[in-house]
């Protein structure tokens, strides 16, 4: 057994107290060190390059440059510390090379581990995006006239220029708001226009009818003509309301072909037939008066027959309201009715005639959209007018 013995001598202010000795066994520096197991030569030198510790037992005997050959051999590292001693070690090249391919080997699995995990995570998210896409897709498509194909464009450009045609409708949806909001301003200063102060005259026919009665002691015809003017205006007169329920329509319209009878000495029947599970369909108000009055002063009025009729049926056809004025009288010639049904198709002002049709044309298209429509056919002796809702 050997020591390693390290002497430094101790000064204050340069002067000398003496020396400290210390006598340390070479397990002791092993522990220290704390060797790995690979680790096969450590050295120890000093400033001058001299072996103070070596790990081999062999090194300080005579076999010690058979030590040192074969320490030289082998790969060798160095590190120096702050008091003087320089460590070297060394390790086999057949040592160091199964631990490179055996630390090699574990950066390739872990590597491969991780490119199994991003192509697993890659195919999930793919997957799970892919979905999403195909349900946009098929949203967007709603609007397309034609199905989607992957070979013509890829789903981001489909989306794209999805995108791109909602905007455009959306556009052209707020420009024809515009246009009908425009419209209906319209149709309101026509309504104000032709409303004459319309609660004075309601009053005033309300108050010759009393009068009238109390002159003559009973309910004469004029009373009842002035009754049935009074509920009209109240109708016209309520403003807020333009919409109404099918059965109050009818009840305006009934009261209005009443006080044409009268007017015309009954030169006219009147059939009105509606199923009751339509009776509360909401309609335009004051949208068949116009209707009816053409048929009156154009057809029966016009043909000067002696005694003709009205007729309006209100049913369901293919889940839309449908309302037909049916009337006797004059006819319309061919080439007369086809450009009165153009100008209903197209809703072109007429110059004269049938100014109401459009009319009520123009405000169903307003309120209802474009798949409500007003048209007119003729048949021998009858005109029907329908109204489609």
């Amino acid at each position: 057994t050997y020591y390693l013995t390290i002497c430094r001598n101790v000064y204050v202010s340069k002067d000398y107290l003496g020396s400290y000795v210390f006598n340390i066994v070479p397990n002791v520096i092993t522990n220290v060190l704390k060797v790995n197991e690979d680790v096969e030569t450590i050295l120890i030198k000093d400033d001058n390059d001299n072996v103070l510790y070596c790990n081999h037992p062999d090194f300080f005997s005579e076999k010690q440059d058979e030590v040192i050959a074969e320490y030289k051999d082998k790969l060798q590292f160095s590190s120096k510390s702050k008091y003087g001693f320089t460590v070297q070690s060394s390790i086999s090249k057949s040592m160091y090379e199964e631990r490179l391919s055996f630390y090699t080997a574990i950066v390739a699995l872990i590597f491969i581990l991780i490119l199994i995990c991003a192509i697993v995570t890659s195919f999930i998210l793919s997957r799970y995006f892919y979905k999403s896409i195909v349900n946009i897709i098929g949203i967007l498509q709603q609007s397309e006239t034609e199905n989607y194909d992957f070979k013509k464009e890829n789903e981001y450009e489909f989306i794209r220029r999805s995108i791109l045609s909602i905007r455009d409708n959306k556009n052209s949806i707020e420009a024809e708001l515009a246009e009908k909001l425009a419209l209906l301003k319209t149709y309101q200063l026509r309504t104000l226009q032709n409303q004459i102060n319309p609660h004075f005259l309601n009053n005033t026919l309300n108050l010759i009818g009393l009068l009238d009665v109390a002159e003559h002691k009973k309910q004469t015809k004029i009373y009842k003509l002035i009754k049935l003017l009074s509920d009209l205006l109240s109708g016209v007169t309520d403003t807020n309301e333009y919409i109404v329920p099918l059965s109050t329509e009818l009840e305006y319209t009934q009261k209005y072909l009443d006080i044409q009878n009268i007017k015309y000495n009954n030169k006219f029947t009147i059939n009105i037939n509606a199923e009751q599970n339509i009776l509360k369909t909401p309609v335009l108000k004051f949208m068949l008066q116009p209707i009816v009055e053409n048929a009156i002063i154009h057809g029966i009025l016009g043909a000067g027959e002696k005694e003709g009729y009205i007729t309006i049926d209100a049913f369901m056809q293919n889940n839309f309201l449908t309302i037909c004025v049916k009337n006797s009288g004059n006819v319309i010639v061919p080439e007369k009715l086809e450009e009165l049904q153009q100008n209903l198709t197209e809703n072109v002002q007429p110059e004269s005639k049938h100014i109401g049709l459009l009319n009520v044309n123009q405000r169903l298209n307003l309120v209802f959209g474009k798949t409500s429509s007003c048209n007119i056919m003729c048949d021998y002796n009858e005109i029907t007018t329908s109204v489609i809702i």
